[in-house]
Order: C-alpha cells, then sequence, then structure tokens
C-alpha cells in the first residue's frame, strides 16, 4: 500500500507533538511494508515562497513547500493556496498513493482532500487541535478564556485577510473549512474529549474513530526516575513557553511555597517566555527552587524523564493528548494535569497523577506540597502510568491505522468497481 502523510510542518523542523507523533508512525507503517512519502510545510525566509524541495529524513522521502510565514497566521487565509495546491497535484501523480494521511493543516490547504479524492485516494484526517472550527485552534479567547459557543468566532476575530488583501467574514472561513473536512472517509481523533467537539461543532465527516497517538515504549519504558538523595521532590514541565502553557501559573504557585518545602522544579523548552522563568530565578525567594534547561531534543527527552519524579503540565487550553504526557507516563513519571480537553482521559486523579481545576494556582501549590509530604506517591502514581501506557505503544496503534487504510482502500476500490 501506499500511503502520503500530510503536514504542515515535520522534523527536524519546528518539532511539536503532532508532527513527532506523524513521524512516528509513518516509520511504523513503514516497518509493516507500507511505501509512505511525506508533504510538509516549511515556513523559511530563505527560500522563495512555494518553491518545493525534497530530502530524506530518517529514511523518509519528504517534499517540503517553502511556506511564507504570514501564510500561517489565523489572522489570514491559512486555510487554502492555489500554489500550494498546484505542487501537491505535482506529487500526487508522482507517488500515485493509495491513500492520504492529513495532520496539521494551517498555512497549507483544506482543499488538498478533494484534490486526494479526485485522484482517487482514500482520505483521513487526525486532528491534533480545533483548528477546523477554531481560527485560533485553541478554542480559547483573546483574553485566555475558553471558548463555549463555536458560532462567536466574529468576537474573536470579525475578518480575516485575504491573498489580495481583501477583509473577508471569519464565517466564510468557517463554512469553507467545515464543508472540505465533511467530504473526508475518515477523521481521527486521540481522544474521545476532541472526536466529540467536532461531531458537536457539525465538522466531521460520517466516519470518525477514537485512536491514540501511541509513544515509542522501547524509548521511555524503563527510564523511570528514583528519588533523589536528598529526598527533594523534582518537578519538572516541558513546553514551548507561551501564555497559553500556563507558565505564569506555576511560577505562582512556586512562589507561594513555604521554605522549608523540600522540591525542585526543572524547565524545559523555548519561547517567549522564557525570561519570565529568568526574572523568577533571580528575583523571588524560591527562585533557587528552579532551574532553567532550556530547549531539549526530542531524543533527550527520556534524560529528562529519568531526572525527574512529577511531571506538571499547566496548559490554560483544552489539549487532546499531550505527547509530554505519554512519555512522562512511559516513564514511570506521576502526572499534574488541568481538568480540561483530553487530559482527564489520560490521567486519573489519584490514580496515576493529580488533575486539577483549570488556572487554579492555590490547587497547584498543594499538588506540589501534597507530593513533598509524601514522596512515595510520585513513585505509586507513577508505576501505575507507567502500567496504562504498557498497553498504548506506537506500533499498537500503526497497527491499527494499517487495518483501518485497507478497509478505506478496499471500500474505495469497490465503489470504483460498482460505477
Amino acid at each position: 500500500m501506499k500511503v502520503l502523510y500530510v503536514s504542515n510542518y515535520y522534523p527536524p523542523y519546528f518539532i511539536g507533538g503532532a508532527e513527532l507523533i506523524a513521524h512516528q508512525h509513518v516509520k511504523q507503517l513503514k516497518l509493516l511494508g507500507c511505501k509512505c512519502a511525506v508533504f510538509a510545510g516549511e515556513v523559511t525566509g530563505g527560500s522563495p515562497p512555494m518553491r518545493v524541495r525534497q530530502d530524506v529524513f530518517e529514511g523518509i522521502q519528504v517534499f517540503r513547500v517553502a511556506i511564507p510565514e504570514r501564510q500561517v497566521s489565523f489572522q489570514r487565509a491559512n486555510f487554502y493556496n492555489h500554489a500550494i495546491e498546484r505542487h501537491f497535484v505535482d506529487v500526487l501523480e508522482r507517488k500515485r498513493p493509495d491513500l492520504v494521511h492529513f495532520h496539521n493543516l494551517p498555512g497549507l490547504s483544506v482543499d488538498l482532500i478533494d484534490l486526494a479524492r479526485k485522484n482517487g485516494c482514500a482520505t483521513v484526517l487526525t486532528v491534533h487541535d480545533h483548528w477546523g472550527f477554531c481560527h485560533r485552534q485553541t478554542l480559547t479567547k483573546p483574553d485566555g478564556a475558553v471558548c463555549t459557543d463555536f458560532t462567536a468566532c466574529s468576537n474573536c476575530l470579525g475578518v480575516y485577510i485575504d491573498f489580495d488583501k481583501t477583509e473577508q467574514p471569519i464565517g466564510k472561513r468557517n463554512s469553507y473549512v467545515r464543508e472540505r473536512l465533511r467530504r473526508l472517509d475518515l477523521l481521527i481523533s486521540p481522544s474521545q474529549y476532541l472526536a466529540d467537539q467536532y461531531i458537536f461543532a457539525g465538522y466531521a465527516p460520517k466516519q470518525t474513530a477514537v485512536l491514540g497517538n501511541g509513544v515509542d515504549l522501547a524509548s521511555f519504558i524503563g527510564t523511570s526516575a528514583t528519588l533523589a538523595a536528598s529526598h527533594e521532590v523534582r518537578f519538572g514541565i516541558a513546553c514551548c513557553l507561551e501564555e497559553h502553557k500556563g507558565i505564569k501559573n506555576i511560577l505562582n504557585a512556586i512562589a507561594a511555597l513555604p521554605q522549608e518545602t523540600r522540591a525542585k522544579f526543572y524547565f524545559a523548552g523555548k519561547g517567549p517566555l522564557e525570561h519570565i522563568i529568568l526574572h523568577f530565578i533571580n528575583n523571588n525567594q524560591n527562585g533557587n527552587r528552579v532551574k532553567f534547561c532550556g530547549a531539549i531534543e526530542p531524543s533527550a527527552m527520556n534524560k529528562f524523564y529519568r531526572s525527574i519524579d512529577v511531571f506538571v503540565c499547566g496548559s490554560q487550553w483544552p489539549e487532546n493528548q499531550p505527547l509530554t504526557i505519554m512519555e512522562a507516563m512511559a516513564s514511570g513519571v506521576a502526572v499534574i494535569a488541568p481538568d480540561i480537553g483530553g487530559t482527564p482521559e489520560m490521567v486519573r486523579n489519584g490514580f496515576n497523577g493529580l488533575i486539577l481545576p483549570i488556572g487554579d494556582v492555590s490547587a497547584l501549590t498543594s499538588a506540589f506540597q501534597a507530593y513533598t509530604n509524601d514522596p512515595k506517591l510520585a513513585k505509586l502514581h507513577g508505576q501505575a502510568g507507567q502500567r496504562v501506557m504498557s498497553k498504548q505503544s506506537i506500533r499498537k496503534t500503526a497497527l491499527r491505522l494499517y487495518n483501518l487504510y485497507n478497509q478505506l482502500t478496499a471500500s474505495k476500490k469497490h465503489k470504483v468497481r460498482k460505477k
């Protein structure tokens, strides 16, 4: 079977959870006998806009189309692009895939779905966030509050800028995206939460499946932390350092800890809030508890989890299925996370971690104290999480994808024969 993956970013560039998951799936599918290639965007100022280059990343052929940075912005028409569509058709004709599996599309074009269908391909989309019905992707308003009205997009952004620099109503964007997504053969959501959101918003096609992303167990199982000799409980935070990740709330919760608390906090990542962490280290009385590790390569994340006892997710938006939480659990690390999005499907309060009200700083401080008052609790929760993740390998997910692909392509061929 020939499969083409599509993603607006792809490793080793702009490595986020969605891109890493897509790449891991492609590698596993290749092991299962699929002939795989990737069509990806590449936001770059060095190449002329829309030029395509080819490379091979870890044995996978990748066609990378250069995208101007402004094309990715939610304030612009980041949901279609005719120049990219022409390059996509060229790749379709060259690779002749049986199935096209789409991942994140902002900056590319939802019309790629129709182009794949016209070329006889089965079409699948894995959703990683709310982009289908929320131009901001995070389902949050400009003030940070979580949106509960999917019809009120104009309150956040009344208009977007089209390619001819004219203003268009945001409702036009939503209708355009909705109609294209409905034409998919299958929409996959890693969490029940996000699947329900797409169905409720009227964006999902007839077939919707919930399929967890899985994790590369070989890289993390067996790397669980051992309690530090000082008996200090070590908390780790790894994410893009931006407002919606709750960095300020975490720092405020650390600031509220009593001086005698035995705890260390390790921040890993990069982003605009890096200076906030450094300022806290240098100016807060609890700054000596905090260490800034900078960005960590994905291949070194297992070492990060090995150095901590508790992983902290402070997200202020309803995340789908954070890769870092899966990796932490697979590593035998307890998890603190908010009670929103797909996270409560992964973390059971009091079993493999602690689930807290979103944005509740005092509850976060209390959670830190719960683990520092009883360090063995972190070990128990970590072991429970590792047992859960031991059944969710990336290979098992890839095998389920492979079976779904076979069903979809067989159905497509059957319909063609009937015609």
